[in-house]
């Protein structure tokens, strides 16, 4: 007989078999879970009811088996006993019917047949039992499971408007936040000398828009009245100036530091308004020059950035008089004027060379005093490639 375990396992072997996993539920949605459940709520009755039919044919082919070896049986012990009597008696006839009776086997086979009809019923009744409970702790669990994914459907459904509002809140941070951009950009000043009209007065980085675009650098407000841009500056070397044409057009370097600007921002504020130009020189014994130019403009990319520069004065000498006029030079866009010579390698640096150049001040940083025509000098201060201990360049509007 087939007990309620072995039920459950054969059960649980055929659910197996179908492919169903214990992790089912957590790959679907919820509504295909709801449905799966149910699903498998009538399959797993569906087999029930076949393993039952399995179990009560087993059952009642059993007893009728047994109950027909009986018969046999007993029929065998008749046939013997009759045989028996008839040996014991010479003529067989001897006996009466009514002697015959205590031997006669029909009612023990009754009583067989009573017992056997017993069992079975008893049999039925157990397993009807073990089905009701078999369907009711099969139930519970799929009830169970109903009630935990109504559950989790409420949870999920529950953190979805939770993220929504999330969502919304940050949309809402976004767009403020892109007005607030907007204002800043519109707000920043296009120079420093608009920074120093507006009454900061300390040298350091500032926040600027250049043609739209926000920008750090760093204003001298101290030099002859302050408000000066600074788009290059030398002190110590630590910064390597021979680099490509995107370095120079980019710009490059730390505005605490050794920097350059780049071109390109260059030419966007000069274009925006008249600039002037101050370049700020110091040798090796701390002596000090300066050269200022009137005229100062950077053109396009298109132009190469050619320069536009002019009325000098100052103290340094006029070593920017020979570049007026010429295109934007690095070891790898050579614009000079010269037809044998790349000059910015010969001076290894990037500047507005000719044939080649009186001023290169983005050329290789030396100790101080050294003449190298590769160095950072500035030929008419000195009349002679002496490198400088520290230049920068800055530009102020007219």
């Amino acid at each position: 007989m087939v007990e309620l375990g072995q039920m459950a396992q054969i059960s649980n072997d055929t659910a197996q078999s179908m492919g169903v996993k214990e992790n089912i539920y957590e790959s679907m949605p919820v509504e295909q879970i709801k449905k799966s459940a149910n699903s498998r709520k009538s399959k797993s009755r569906f087999y029930d009811w076949i393993l039952l039919f399995i179990a009560v044919w087993s059952s009642v082919a059993l007893g009728v088996a047994i109950v027909s070896l009986r018969i046999t049986t007993l029929g065998q012990n008749k046939e013997s006993l009759d045989i028996a009597f008839e040996k014991a008696s010479p003529t067989g006839s001897d006996l009466t019917n009514e002697e015959k009776d205590p031997l006669d086997l029909s009612l023990r086979e009754s009583n067989i047949s009573d017992r056997l009809d017993k069992r079975l019923e008893e049999a039925l009744r157990n397993i009807t039992v073990r089905l009701s409970n078999l369907e009711q702790q099969q139930s519970e669990p799929v009830q169970n499971i109903s009630e935990n994914l109504t559950a989790v459907y409420e949870n999920l459904n529950q953190a979805v408007r939770s993220y929504s509002d999330q969502l919304d809140e940050l949309r809402e941070a976004v767009e403020d936040n892109t007005g607030k951009i907007a204002t800043l950009k519109t707000f920043h000043r296009p120079n420093c000398k608009a920074i120093l009209e507006d009454g900061n007065t300390a040298s350091g980085i500032y926040t600027i828009n250049i043609g739209g675009k926000v920008t750090k650098v760093f204003c001298d407000m101290e030099t002859d009245g302050g408000g000066w841009i600074v788009f290059q500056r030398r002190f110590d070397g630590s910064m390597d100036f021979f680099r490509d044409w995107d370095f120079y057009q980019q710009g490059f370097g730390n505005v605490n530091g050794e920097f350059w600007l780049g071109l390109e921002l260059l030419h966007q504020l000069t274009t925006s308004a008249d600039y002037k130009l101050r370049v700020d020189l110091e040798d090796a014994e701390n002596n000090q020059a300066y050269a200022e130019y009137r005229t100062f403009s950077v053109g396009p990319k298109s132009s190469s950035y050619q320069l536009t520069i002019g009325g000098y004065s100052g103290s340094a000498g006029d070593s920017m008089k020979v570049h007026n006029g010429q295109q934007f030079s690095t070891y790898d866009q050579d614009h000079d004027s010269s037809s044998g010579l790349n000059c910015a390698e010969l001076g290894h640096g990037a500047w507005w060379y000719n044939e080649c150049h009186n001023s290169n001040l983005n050329g290789n940083y030396f100790t101080s005093g050294n003449s190298n025509i590769k160095g950072v000098f500035w030929y008419h201060w000195k009349n002679d490639w002496e490198s400088m201990k520290e230049t920068n360049m800055k530009i102020r509007p007219l």
